[in-house]
């Protein structure tokens, strides 16, 4: 150890701090004189001074260290926050391309030039163009309203202004012209940038056109139309009116223009017969507003308006007001009263006439129509003709069979004139004849004519439906003499059933003419059961009401005797069922049918005010309703016996037999004169009344044709008894 060196005493005195106090104190102890210290003080100092001196840097050098860690600190914060920004940025980036890509409207980002720096998934769809296309492309690539020069010029202008709205049209990849409105906005930076969006509007401009056209359709439709028209909201403001309204009302434009409904009310109703019922249904609807209206308003004046209201709803079902129609009928009122004036001469027509107006319903109906339909005026007046082509049809088919029948009739007439000089010559000869061959002969000849005669009675009663002798009858006489005759005559294969009422009603009738409905019906049964069956008459009383009488035109509310005729037969189908009432239609083989049948007992059925109803099917039968009206009146029925009938004789009267014919007219002769009689002959009307007015005294009886032409048959004024033959025109009994 150097003995020079301060003694250090022990080692904590080198940890001991300098005395305080800084080194200009220090400096002054040493100077002063007390400051004389020993080496080893000196040493101590110097050590103590070397060892603050180590302090105050390893104090400056902390704190250089803190600053470094607060720079580092601050350095790390900041590069956080940028992360942080950029990471922002990024997903801000990300959710605007996201949302421009989502966008329905198409978007554009463009420079100041017109290229396209950006463009969104929707602009592609709607170009066709892909995205790499389009970002190739200039505004003026797509663009069809605006010229190049033009475009450039529009984008100053956005710039100047910063935005701007305008429709335009572009063309897309296929060619197709859109139409498309623009929203765009000018962004600043880098040169200027514009971002727009654009909006497919060409559905849009379609529905507006297709709004317009409608407008346009609905104002020409409402200016042009025939009928008032009056719309009125929910509380009956008015909301729209047609001039053809102001003009059937006689209106002021400018009082429905102020829309005062008092004073329009007021306006309309001075000019009603009734202008309370008119309010009073005005009130009603308002009320209901689900009800519909039509009815006919009266003026004072004169005119008749048919008025219809409805309401207006709207498809979520509010309620938006009501529309108003009124229409002048007046001429068509008119119109029709002059054709109710005229009724007596058109129901004196034999065709049917009928009127409908424009809605096919009935408004005049004449007796023609009810004669050849069976439907009566009150039955047809005010019902809707929907049914025009079975209408027309049936029309047609009662036309035809009404002409068929007048040409049958005149048939008839002609067959008469040759089967009465048959039977009369028969009826000479009988007596006349002795062999047994000869006599059988005759009788065939006889059986033939007779058979010819039923047949033209039975044209005949078609032709003319005549009424013949009517009287009280109880139709179960009648069914049970005819099942007596049937029972003989009909096949044994067939069962004959009876089902009669016990106390029956009686029924005003031709005994005659109802047997031949009876018998057809039956023969018709037989028939149709070539194997034999089950032939069912039943008789009962019924009462129609008004349900069925609804449901058959035919008939009417009352009493009636129902005759049903079934039998187990073929059945028909319905084509066959709708033809059967027809003359001549007939299923049967030539020489087994005529076709007259059932047309003959419908005409007689008929002529009796009743009516017939048929059902049928195939494989099962046949039924046969025959309806007829009751007289629940009568206190006794009249049976009617069939009986011969004997010709009176004569004791030498002297007859005057008219006749164009010669040989009815011969035969006539000969025959009256077997039975006693004295005959004069004529063969015209001029004749006959000349021949009456030589023997005016001696003539009993004029026997002449309804028919026959000439003075005479105007029915001359006789003394003597006159008496016709039926014919065509009536019946022997108007003539008498």
């Amino acid at each position: 150890m150097d003995p020079k060196a301060p003694k250090i005493e022990s080692v904590e005195a080198l940890d001991q701090p300098p005395p305080s106090g800084d080194s200009e104190t220090m400096k002054a102890q040493a100077a002063s004189p007390t400051g004389c210290r020993t080496p080893l003080e000196q040493a101590e100092t110097r050590t103590n001074q070397a060892n603050q001196r180590t302090k105050d840097a390893n104090s400056r050098t902390d704190e250089a260290n803190t600053r470094t860690s607060e720079a580092n600190a601050r350095t790390e914060r900041a590069e956080l926050q940028t992360d942080k920004a950029e990471a922002n940025a990024m997903e801000s980036r990300e959710r605007y391309q996201a949302i421009l890509h989502a966008a329905i409207d198409g978007f554009w980002l463009v420079d100041m030039d017109g290229h396209l720096l950006e463009v969104n998934q929707a602009y592609c769809l709607m170009s066709g163009y892909s995205l790499q296309e389009l970002l190739a492309m200039r505004i003026s690539d797509l663009e069809l309203v605006e010229s190049p020069e033009v475009t450039a010029a529009h984008c100053h202008k956005i710039m100047a202004e910063g935005k701007d709205r305008f429709l335009s049209r572009h063309r897309g990849k296929d060619g197709t012209v859109f139409d498309v409105e623009v929203s765009v906005q000018y962004q600043p930076g880098d040169g200027g940038r514009m971002a727009a969006f654009v909006r497919d509007i060409t559905e849009r401009r379609r529905a507006e056109e297709e709004l317009r056209l409608r407008n346009v359709l609905l104002s020409t439709q409402q200016e042009t139309s025939i009928d008032g028209i009056l719309v009125v909201d929910e509380n009956g403001r008015v909301l729209l009116w047609n001039s053809r309204f102001a003009e059937l009302w006689r209106l002021p434009v400018k009082l429905i223009e102020d829309g005062v409904d008092a004073a329009l009310m007021n306006f309309v109703t001075a000019q009603l017969a009734d202008p309370r019922s008119f309010l009073e249904r005005v009130k009603y609807l308002y009320e209901h507003r689900q009800e519909k209206n039509r009815d006919e308003v009266v003026l004072l004046d004169g005119r008749v308006f048919d008025r219809y209201s409805a309401p207006m709803f709207g498809a979520d079902e509010r309620y938006y007001g009501r529309v108003w129609y009124f229409r002048d009928i007046t001429d068509r009122k008119q119109a029709e009263e002059a054709i109710r004036k005229q009724a007596s001469l058109l129901d004196a027509a034999n065709d049917a006439i009928y009127v409908r107006d424009l809605n096919n319903v009935v408004r005049y109906w004449n007796q023609g129509a009810t004669r050849l339909c069976g439907w009566s005026g009150e039955e047809a007046i005010g019902r809707k003709i929907t049914e025009q082509k079975r209408l027309a049809a049936q029309f047609l088919r009662l036309q035809r069979m009404e002409s068929i029948g007048t040409l049958a009739g005149g048939i008839a007439h002609d067959l008469n004139n040759v089967l009465a000089p048959i039977l009369m010559s028969a009826e000479l000869l009988e007596g006349k004849v002795n062999d047994q061959a000869s006599r059988s002969l005759l009788a065939t000849l006889q059986i033939s004519a007779q058979r010819g005669t039923h047949l033209v009675k039975q044209v005949l009663s078609f032709a003319r439906g005549v009424e013949g002798d009517r009287v009280l009858l109880n139709l179960a006489h009648l069914v049970r003499e005819l099942q007596t005759m049937l029972v003989h005559t009909f096949p044994k294969n067939i069962q004959f059933s009876l089902n009669l009422e016990r106390r029956p009603w009686a029924v005003l009738g031709d005994p005659t003419q109802l047997d031949q409905v009876i018998m057809n019906l039956c023969v018709n049964a037989r028939d149709a059961m070539p194997m034999g069956g089950t032939l069912t008459v039943t008789m009962k009383n019924i009462v129609l009401d008004e349900i069925f009488a609804g449901m058959n035109s035919e008939s009417k509310t009352g009493a009636y005797v129902l005759v049903t005729v079934a039998d187990t037969g073929t059945g028909m189908p319905p084509a066959i069922q709708e033809r059967i009432f027809e003359p001549f239609f007939t299923t049967k083989e030539i020489a087994h049918g005529t076709g007259l049948g059932l047309p003959t007992s419908l005409a007689i059925v008929k002529g009796h005010g009743g009516f017939i109803r048929v059902d049928s099917e195939v494989g099962k039968g046949t039924t046969f309703r025959v309806y007829l009206p009751a007289d629940q009146s009568a206190q006794a029925v009249q049976n009617v016996p069939r009986a011969s009938v004997q010709l009176p004789h004569g004791h030498g009267e002297l007859v005057l037999v008219v006749e164009d014919e010669a040989d009815i007219r011969i035969l006539t002769q000969k025959v009256l004169e077997q039975f006693g009689y004295r005959v004069l002959l004529a063969t015209h009307g001029a004749e006959a009344v000349a021949l009456y007015a030589t023997h005016r005294g001696q003539i009993a009886v004029v026997l002449c044709w309804r028919s026959c032409q000439g003075a005479g048959c105007r029915r001359p004024a006789l003394h003597s008894e006159t008496l016709y033959d039926q014919g065509v025109a009536g019946d022997a009994r108007s003539g008498a």
